[in-house]
């Protein structure tokens, strides 16, 4: 994360996390779609995802699982913050790749212990 200027403050009501390892959220959505999560916080998370079907929806839920496991969160609902397209990894490929930054929206009991079990123990502090 680029630091601070002089005259800006962090807006985030919540310090980000970068996954470590693979974690993935499902869109469960008319048309679902797979992303990889870049970073996550209690109050959302962002995903790179290829595009094949437009942006996402304003309001939708996910599933976030990892790699080689059952999921750990199942429809969670979210709202879209921001999505935008991005550079691909790979110059050769001509797949849109874009980043959905989302906010959870009325975790349940079940969704925060599951959230807490993932910050803890899949993440590292981007600071």
């Amino acid at each position: 994360m680029a630091p601070l200027g002089p005259n800006e403050s962090e807006r985030r009501r919540y310090e980000r996390f970068a996954i470590q390892g693979n974690a993935f959220a499902v869109l469960l959505s008319d048309t679902p779609r797979l992303g990889q999560i870049i970073d996550i916080s209690r109050g959302g998370m962002s995903f790179r995802y290829v595009d094949d079907a437009g942006a996402i929806s304003d309001r939708a839920d996910l599933d976030i699982f990892l790699l080689n496991q059952p999921v750990l969160m199942k429809s969670v609902a979210v709202r879209s913050r921001c999505d935008f397209q991005i550079e691909p990894r790979k110059s050769s490929t001509s797949e849109t790749v874009r980043r959905c930054c989302v906010e959870f929206v009325a975790l349940g009991p079940g969704h925060s212990y599951a959230l807490d079990e993932l910050l803890q123990h899949h993440t590292q502090s981007m600071t």
